[in-house]
């Protein structure tokens, strides 16, 4: 007879991230194979396919009920582990499953970011993360406590990390989510993390530009803002509006260049 099959019932399968995921399957498909093997142990089998069961002796009857306790209690161990992300209600699953270091979640970069609908980018030169959405501008370092929001110096509790095993950098997810004013709840009794972006003031407001209005639209890849004309506003009761603008690039023959933003990339002009 063959072993167990993983299944939805499984509490492997329940386990929230792809990592998790993959972790449970190979520890449920291990334990299996040993649980075949004690199986096959106690029972004959004819090679006409008629298929003739005896009860077994007693100490296989126990090692199938010893491997199946032993199944569950690390699936259980697994799925403890496992930090569970809702964005708005709804969960979702990244790349890279988050952790808990020092009493705070650290979830992977990108997986971050893009939940709260922010620019984000990475200079490896000196290991420093930048992310934007609208007025507010982040900027943390890896292995550093001290972060800037703004201009303003901030002090982490937890520094972002390179994990070792992935090679994904791990943000304080609590502190980015604060700094541009998104709710967050961690219930440590499900392991979970609600991110509530209603509570981003960009999230629900009115469109505050309008057409003919000048502002300023991020280019993320060069690190700085440029001049732009508002020519159509394509605003949304919840969420980011987003606008047509018009520029022109540097330089003597720079194109006219009329993309469509979202209000992650648009601010108002500073002095």
């Amino acid at each position: 007879m063959p072993g167990p099959a993983m299944s939805d019932h499984c509490p492997c399968h329940r386990i929230g991230t792809r990592w998790g995921k993959q972790r449970g399957r190979q520890v449920w498909q291990a334990l299996s194979s040993v649980w075949t093997q004690s199986w096959t142990q106690g029972h004959r089998f004819e090679h006409n396919g008629i298929q003739d069961y005896g009860q077994g002796d007693c100490m296989t009857n126990k090692m199938r009920c010893a491997w199946s306790v032993v199944a569950l209690g690390i699936c259980a161990a697994l799925q403890a582990q496992v930090i569970s992300i809702y964005v708005d209600g709804d969960r979702r699953d990244g790349r890279f499953p988050p952790q808990l270091q020092n009493g705070r979640t650290l979830m992977f970069l990108r997986d971050t970011f893009d939940a709260l609908n922010c620019a984000v980018q990475w200079y490896s030169a000196d290991q420093r993360i930048k992310a934007w959405i609208a007025e507010t501008e982040i900027e943390l370092w890896i292995g550093k406590t001290e972060a800037r929001v703004n201009g303003q110096t901030m002090m982490l509790d937890q520094a972002p990390i390179i994990d070792k095993a992935t090679g994904s950098t791990l943000v304080p997810l609590r502190f980015i989510g604060e700094a541009v004013g998104a709710g967050i709840k961690y219930s440590a009794r499900g392991n979970r993390v609600d991110i509530d972006r209603m509570q981003i003031p960009y999230w629900t407001e009115t469109a505050p530009f309008k057409v003919g209005d000048t502002v300023e639209m991020l280019e993320q890849t060069r690190d700085r803002w440029i001049k732009a004309k508002v020519l159509r506003v394509f605003e949304v009761k919840v969420g980011l509006d987003r606008y047509n603008i018009e520029y022109t690039e540097d330089g003597p023959n720079g194109r006219v260049m009329r993309p469509t933003m979202s209000r992650s990339h648009i601010r108002k002009p500073r002095r």
